[in-house]
């Protein structure tokens, strides 16, 4: 903040006390951004490239990030499953012992969540052998699509501008560059549906690339349905009903060019796109209208999703673990317990109000660019802008859970309001001079500055460096391995080790839950060949050879001496 707040002086001094030098710099400054930015190709090349080239360089003290949270082990079930050219897996006979969190395994093996995100992680683990390579894929196109979706709403300097400090915010340390946790399909879909729509409210008849923008309309429509279901929807309608007055505001001659070259050619790609999402449904669910998510919803969870659900009845669950974290942990999950009456619904409100904040408008000085937000009413495309954004908000709080994520679809939206407020405070004038300028150029260097800072190094820890580790020692012992995994009864359920790649039979490493000596010996049985290990992680984070056949494997528990290496 000092930082900032010397910067934010150095600028308005200059402006007041040597105004020709203030003018010298900012307009030679101004005049190279806009020579950038006039060239459409470049500027979207520059947005999607600044973010992943920062990032790779830093991959020598920030290397490729290990997956912590059990979404992330999802996705990652997702990638493998496409990646082998498949949509889903087979039950697998033994399928309790390899029950875990947001995994359906019947009628199929498959992640509960939409695939966009799962098929960008494939694309990059078939063609640079890992699924994060994906994620670094997806930041880019996000920043480029940034870019190319501002265009259609402000100069190209200005676009060019927003495009590079979404990439700076969210492309280098934040988590959407470093998880597998998502955030990126979404803001993608969004950026092409307000991409498409900002150029179709400009149509003119016979408009070139009028085809185009009807396509790309419908496939940030299928994205977002296929990233963030609901929030998608959230933005999704009001865009739709837009493009319905837009279509139909006039009776003009050129109504059947509207529908000719653009309504139809939107209409086949939503076509395949719905075609598509049934058939993935299908072959996941068994019933192409029930999604995956919520058939493991339905299949494990109590809490509703939204907040006119009711609580259902807890099922049978085959792990104290998974019946820990279904009915104790999860109700209380972001309060989620609180939102039974208007008081706690409305504290609740107030920690998701504060996160809106951070993530679509940022810190002190970027929210000094919001101040003439009140003022884009008068304008119509921003005001359809916060209309969607209202909509936006009402259809969130009314959702049981919220993450950064969740904003994807609308980032497009908030880059659009702040900086048209930003050029409104920019041409604000000063007892007659253009003090606006100086104080756009102050918020936007403090604002640069403040998303420089925030690039710092993570490094791994806890228990998921250690299941990697593990994970990796694992598949360099000759022959394949099984570990069981027993928990103690305080184990934190956040903390899950039990997740395997999409051919589990296949996989050189398959990470087991134990349950009764039974049913245990029927794993032996069945992966009988492999080199079977115990892992307690509540008591030590070395795994324990088990003896040949597994019979007497539990002694192994009370073995002092471990001979892992």
């Amino acid at each position: 903040m000092i930082v900032n707040l010397i910067i934010a002086a150095l600028v308005l001094l200059l402006f007041a006390f040597q105004p020709s030098v203030f003018r010298q710099v900012y307009g030679k400054s101004v005049s190279a951004f806009r020579t950038v930015a006039g060239r459409p190709v470049t500027a979207v090349a520059c947005a999607a490239a600044l973010p992943l080239l920062i990032r790779l360089a830093m991959l020598p003290i920030f290397p490729i990030p290990f997956p912590r949270i059990h979404d992330e082990f999802s996705y990652l079930l997702a990638a493998d499953t496409f990646a082998h050219g498949r949509l889903t897996n087979p039950t697998h006979p033994l399928w309790e012992f390899f029950e875990t969190f947001h995994v359906l395994q019947n009628p199929s093996y498959m992640s509960k969540y939409p695939p966009v995100q799962g098929l960008l992680m494939a694309l990059g683990q078939v063609l640079f052998g890992h699924p994060w390579w994906g994620v670094v894929i997806s930041i880019g196109l996000m920043s480029g699509c940034m870019c190319w979706m501002l265009r259609a709403w402000l100069p190209p300097a200005w676009a060019l501008l927003g495009s590079l400090g979404v990439g700076l915010q969210f492309g280098v340390t934040h988590y959407w560059m470093n998880s597998y946790w998502g955030g990126a399909p979404a803001a993608i879909g969004g950026c092409l549906l307000l991409g498409s729509y900002g150029r179709l409210r400009r149509f003119r008849p016979c408009s070139r690339g009028s085809v185009l923008y009807g396509c790309l309309l419908a496939a940030g429509f299928a994205i977002l349905l296929n990233s963030r279901p609901w929030e998608g929807m959230l933005i999704a309608l009001p865009v739709a009903l837009g493009f319905c007055y837009w279509l139909f505001k006039d009776r003009r001659s050129d109504l059947a060019f509207r529908l000719t070259n653009v309504v139809l050619p939107c209409a086949a790609v939503l076509l395949v796109a719905a075609g598509s999402m049934l058939y993935y449904c299908w072959r996941i669910t068994g019933n192409p209208l029930e999604l995956p998510y919520t058939a493991v919803h339905k299949t494990y969870s109590t809490v509703p999703l939204f907040l006119w659900q009711k609580n259902t009845p807890p099922p049978l669950y085959h792990h104290a673990v998974m019946e820990k974290f279904y009915t104790q942990w999860e109700p209380h999950y972001q309060s989620v317990d609180q939102l039974k009456n208007w008081h706690g619904w409305l504290g609740v409100e107030k920690t998701r109000l504060r996160m809106a904040k951070n993530v679509l408008f940022g810190d002190f000085f970027l929210l000094l660019s919001c101040v003439a937000l009140p003022f884009l009413w008068t304008k119509a495309g921003t005001r359809n802008l916060l209309w969607i954004l209202a909509i936006f908000a009402v259809g969130l709080a009314v959702e049981g859970w919220c993450q950064i994520h969740y904003f994807g679809p609308v980032l497009g939206v908030a880059a659009v309001l702040k900086l048209e407020s930003l050029r409104r405070v920019s041409t604000l004038k000063i007892g007659g001079r253009r003090g606006g300028t100086a104080l756009s150029a102050a918020i936007v260097l403090c604002s640069a500055v403040s998303l420089i800072l925030q690039i710092k190094p993570e490094t791994a820890h806890g228990w998921s460096l250690q299941r990697a580790q593990i994970q990796n020692k694992l598949e360099n012992e000759a022959g394949t391995q099984l570990v069981i995994v027993r928990y103690s009864d305080d184990h934190n359920p956040i903390q899950e080790w039990v997740y395997n790649e999409a051919d589990i039979d296949d996989s050189k490493v398959v990470w087991a839950r134990e349950m009764s000596p039974s049913q245990n010996q029927k794993l032996f049985q069945y992966f009988r060949g492999r080199h079977f290990w115990l892992l307690q992680p509540d008591v030590s984070p070395n795994p324990q050879p088990i003896p040949e056949g597994g019979m007497t494997y539990s002694s192994v528990a009370d073995s002092a001496q471990s001979t892992w290496k």
